[in-house]
């Protein structure tokens, strides 16, 4: 049986230590993580206005690796004898390589590798 207060809590410098050097482990290992999943998935913006172009549509922005296009639609209406224009942001996802020519017109090749 202890005989002192110290006696029953004995915590040494060693195990201080470890649970520090695990700690710092794992934190490292999260953020690491974290930072080549970034790195290894970038959206290049030029690529994105490219497709967009090709598609018929406007290119919109870039938000979260995605690539979005503005798709416009004219309506009329004949009960208010207005014209209303409708637009949305369609996500098109992630576009790495745009690469493929085979059945491109020529114009459509044209701007592939005038904007490279």
């Amino acid at each position: 049986m202890p005989t002192t207060e110290n006696d029953y809590i004995k915590i040494r410098k060693r195990d201080i230590l470890s649970i520090i050097l695990i700690i710092a482990v794992f934190a490292a290992g999260f953020f690491l993580n974290d930072y080549l999943k970034g790195k290894g998935t970038t959206t290049d913006i030029n690529t994105c206005k490219q497709f967009c172009d090709l598609a018929g549509v406007e290119f919109a922005f870039v938000k979260d690796k995605n690539c979005y296009c503005y798709q416009r639609q004219i309506f009329y209406n004949q009960q208010k004898n207005k014209t209303v224009e409708v637009f949305q942001a369609v996500n098109i996802g992630i576009l790495k390589n745009m690469t493929t020519t085979d059945g491109l017109t020529q114009e459509a090749r044209n701007l592939l590798t005038a904007n490279r």
